[in-house]
C-alpha cells in the first residue's frame, strides 16, 4: 500500500518533521534553493485515527527510510498519563508505510506506557525502551518487518520520578549504544540513575542501572553523546540557589570521575540545551536569571565544559536573553470513551531548554539558535583561549513565540533550521537552510515544508537519514477528532552541497 496522503503536494528538501498538533490548511509551499521536497507539498500520514498522539521518537532504518514509535490513546480515554499505549510505523524513502495501516501495537497495558528510548537494530529493526505505570521500565525489539520479540522488564520496581517518568535518552554517534538517565525518589531523598544500552554482536544487552548522584533535591537530568562517551547533567538546590552538575560516563556508559559543578544558578531545575564540542568537551547553555516572572526574559549563559583530570574545567560566557515560555496547546475538539465528541484541554510542560538550541559546528564550536520574542537568531561560538561568541545572524522576525525551533546538521554542508511562523487562526512551518560564506553565518530563504497547520503545531525532531536527506515529524489535531501524524522528506535536489 502506498503513503497515505490527505492533502495536496509540493516540493521542498530531505527531512523528517515530528510535532504536537495541526490542522490542515490549504496552501502553497515553495522549496528552497537546492532542495526538494521528497514526499509531496503535504508529506505523509500516519496513523490516521481519532485518537491523540505524544513524544515521537524516529531512528534510520539503514535503508533510506525510518522507524518511529510514539504515545497514543487508541480506543481509550483521552485523560492522563495511565491511557496511553505505544505504537510504532516503518517508512521507507519513497513514503510507503511498510507496518501496516493500523500500525503496530507495541506496548498496551491498563497501567499506560511512555516511551523513554529508541535505538536501531541492524537490518531494519528497533530496540524501544519505555514505562509502564509509574515505576517499570520495559524493553522490546521489533524485527524489520514489524513482528515484536517477547517484551523484557528491565527494572521491576523502580521508585516513581518527579514527573513519573525518564527524562533523557541519547544513542552513541555510530548508533550501537546509548544511555537512558532519570530521576527516581526513593525513601528521604532522591537518585539520579543511569541505565546504559549495548549491542553486542546480534543481540541488545541492558544494564545494570547505576546511581551517579543522590540528594534531597537532585532533579531533571540530561544526557549528550560525545565522541568517547557520555555527558550528565542535573540540577540541585544549594539552599541558596540552584547548581548544575555534571559527571563523564565513558563509552561503555560507567560513570569515569566524581560529579562536579557547572554552575551556580538562580533556580534550580533551569537549563536549556547541550551539543557535543569535540572528545572530552560539550557546550551548555542555562539560564542565569530567575524565571519566576512570567513577564521577564530569560537571560542564558553558555559554558563549554572539557574533561580533565580532577573532573571538569569550564568556560563560560553571557549569550543574551531568551523567551521565557515556549509552549502551549489550544483546546481541540476530540472524541472520547464512547467516541462522543468533547472538549479537551492538552497542556505541554513548560519545556526551557527549547528556547535555546544548540547545534556544533567542525572544529569544536557550536551554533546557538534563539527565540526571543518573535525574533529567531543564530550566532557562532568558539573556545580557543577564551570563550567567544561571534555576531547574531537573525533567520526569522515573524517566529511563534510560543513554539519550539529546531536546527540540525545538514549532512552535505551547513545546517537546517525549523520553526513555526503564525498569522491570524493558521501556524506556517518554515525551514531555512544555514552555512558559512567567508567566515560569517548566512541565512538563506525560508520555504514551507508542509501546508499551513493548527496553532498548536510543535516540533519533535529533525532525523538525518543519510544520502542528504532529513525526515522531519509533526503531529496533529484537526476537527473531527482525528490526530494525525505528518511526516516530510526534506532532500537536496542536486544530491551535492551548494557550498
Amino acid at each position: 500500500m502506498g503513503p497515505r496522503r490527505l492533502f495536496p503536494a509540493v516540493t521542498a528538501p530531505a527531512f523528517l518533521l515530528v510535532g504536537a498538533f495541526l490542522v490542515p490548511m490549504p496552501c502553497q509551499a515553495a522549496a528552497g534553493p537546492g532542495y526538494s521536497l521528497k514526499w509531496g507539498a503535504s508529506g505523509v500520514t500516519v496513523a490516521t485515527t481519532e485518537w491523540f498522539k505524544w513524544s515521537v521518537r524516529a531512528v534510520p532504518d539503514g535503508q533510506g527510510g525510518a522507524i518511529m514509535a510514539w504515545e497514543e490513546n487508541r480506543f481509550r480515554r483521552m485523560c492522563c498519563r495511565d491511557t496511553r499505549d505505544v505504537y510504532a510505523q516503518r517508512v521507507d524513502a519513497s513514503g510507503k508505510l511498510l507496518w501496516g495501516a493500523s500500525d503496530l501495537k507495541v506496548a498496551g497495558e491498563e497501567e499506560g506506557e511512555e516511551t523513554a528510548g529508541m535505538l536501531a537494530s541492524p537490518g531494519g529493526g528497533a530496540l524501544l525502551l519505555w514505562r509502564r505505570g509509574m515505576n517499570v521500565l520495559m524493553a522490546r525489539e521489533m524485527d524489520p518487518g514489524g513482528a515484536t520479540m517477547r517484551e523484557a522488564v528491565v527494572l521491576g520496581n523502580e521508585p516513581a520520578g518527579e514527573w513519573g517518568g525518564f527524562n533523557g535518552f541519547a544513542a552513541s554517534p555510530d548508533g550501537r549504544a546509548g544511555v537512558l538517565v532519570w530521576a527516581s525518589e526513593f525513601p528521604g531523598h532522591w537518585q539520579v540513575r543511569a541505565l546504559p544500552v549495548r549491542r553486542a554482536e546480534d543481540r541488545w544487552g541492558l544494564g545494570p542501572p547505576v546511581t551517579l548522584a543522590m540528594g534531597t533535591s537532585v532533579r531533571s537530568p540530561s544526557i549528550t553523546a560525545l565522541a568517547d562517551g557520555w555527558l550528565v547533567l542535573w540540577a540541585d538546590s544549594d539552599g541558596k540557589g540552584g547548581a548544575l552538575w555534571g559527571v563523564w560516563l565513558d563509552a561503555t556508559g560507567i560513570q569515569s570521575g566524581k560529579p562536579f559543578k557547572v554552575a551556580s544558578v538562580p533556580r534550580p531545575y533551569v537549563f536549556m540545551s547541550t551539543a557535543p564540542g569535540g572528545p572530552g568537551r560539550a557546550w551548555v547553555a542555562f539560564a542565569a536569571s530567575s524565571p519566576d516572572d512570567p513577564a521577564r526574559k530569560l537571560e542564558v549563559r553558555l559554558a563549554l565544559v572539557t574533561r580533565g583530570r580532577s573532573g571538569a574545567a569550564i568556560k563560560s560566557a553571557a549569550a543574551g536573553s531568551v523567551t521565557r515560555v515556549i509552549m502551549f496547546v489550544p483546546p481541540p475538539i476530540a472524541t472520547i470513551g464512547d467516541g462522543s465528541p468533547a472538549q479537551v484541554m492538552v497542556r505541554e510542560m513548560v519545556a526551557w531548554r527549547r528556547t535555546m538550541v544548540l547545534a556544533p559546528e567542525a572544529g569544536g564550536g557550536c551554533l546557538l539558535l534563539k527565540l526571543d520574542g518573535e525574533r529567531l537568531a543564530v550566532r557562532g561560538a568558539l573556545a580557543r583561549g577564551e570563550l567567544r561568541l561571534g555576531p547574531e545572524t537573525e533567520v526569522s522576525a515573524e517566529a511563534s513565540p510560543s513554539m519550539a525551533p529546531e536546527i540540525v546538521a545538514d549532512p552535505l554542508g551547513g545546517w537546517i533550521v525549523a520553526w513555526t511562523g503564525q498569522g491570524g487562526n493558521v501556524a506556517s512551518i518554515r525551514v531555512a537552510r544555514l552555512e558559512r560564506s567567508a567566515g560569517k553565518l548566512v541565512a538563506g530563504p525560508a520555504f514551507q515544508p508542509l501546508a499551513d497547520l493548527g496553532l498548536g503545531t510543535r516540533f519533535a525532531d529533525l532525523l538525518p537519514l543519510g544520502g542528504g536527506n532529513v525526515l522531519m515529524t509533526t503531529i496533529s489535531a484537526i476537527p473531527g477528532g482525528a490526530g494525525l501524524l505528518n511526516l516530510q522528506m526534506l532532500g537536496r535536489a542536486s544530491g551535492k552541497s551548494s557550498r
